[in-house]
């Protein structure tokens, strides 16, 4: 899944109960609703500062997640 750099939101439940095991958010992404990768993912990479978007690992339990500060 490659997403556009000006997506600002991944809505609930979004990527839910499917076959991805790695994703990586860019840094326009404002919320992640809940459960938006539940059941799934082994890491979450997330171009953004720690923690700058709530309710992490939104569902997916777990998974790494890895903030990459920029």
């Amino acid at each position: 899944v490659k997403f556009p750099s000006s997506l600002i939101r991944i809505g609930t439940f979004a990527f839910s109960e499917n076959e991805l095991t790695n994703i990586t958010i860019p840094n326009s992404v404002e919320t992640i609703g809940y459960g938006a990768f539940d059941w799934n993912l082994a890491s979450i990479t997330i171009n953004k500062t720690k923690d700058s978007i709530s309710g992490t690992p939104w569902g997916a339990e777990d998974a790494t997640v890895i903030w990459n500060e920029n």
